[in-house]
């Protein structure tokens, strides 16, 4: 039988450049999401755990300007795909470590300046399994780190229903 889990990884697997993409198609939120972070991170160098990063868009980006950054992502597909980015961008990623965010464990306490935690919390349905992507962000965290937290609404899927097709709404 195939998991919740086993779903979203096969997806992101095999779909790595439609996600590299929807950044590229929606600018303002890839930009939004960088003043965000500019405002907030220390200065580099420093360390950034970008927990779900997916194809690498933040984390090729932040290593870019110098920060020190370990991708961890569920999709193995989707790590490949950010180091091979991040090679033809002539960016050296820290680390690229498959894990589910529920469970960091290949980790240990306090060991990031800064953690990102932009795209789990949109596959996790449960509050209890939110609590525990948040718990673990957290428990990497260096004291007086920042978190980065993004989630959607439940009510999210129909806005885009709506604006992708919306005959059907």
């Amino acid at each position: 039988m195939t998991t919740k889990t086993q779903l979203v990884e096969d997806h992101y697997s095999q779909n790595t450049d439609t996600e590299w993409q929807r950044l590229e198609k929606h600018r303002t939120e890839f930009a939004v999401t960088l003043r965000t972070l500019e405002s907030f991170l220390p200065s580099p160098p420093c360390s950034v755990l970008d927990i779900g990063g997916g194809p690498g868009r933040y984390a090729i980006e932040l290593a870019a300007r110098g920060y020190t950054v370990t991708l961890v992502d569920l999709a193995a597909g989707c790590l490949e795909f950010a180091q091979q980015k991040a090679a033809d961008a002539g960016v050296q990623l820290h680390d690229a470590v498959q894990a589910n965010a529920m469970n960091l464990d290949a980790f240990g306490d306090d060991g990031y300046d800064a953690v990102l935690l932009l795209g789990p919390l949109y596959h996790l349905l449960t509050r209890s399994e939110r609590q525990r992507a948040v718990q673990e962000a957290v428990r990497v965290l260096k004291a007086g780190g920042c978190l980065f937290a993004a989630f959607v609404t439940r009510f999210a899927p129909f806005r885009y229903a709506a604006k992708a097709e919306p005959l059907l709404v």
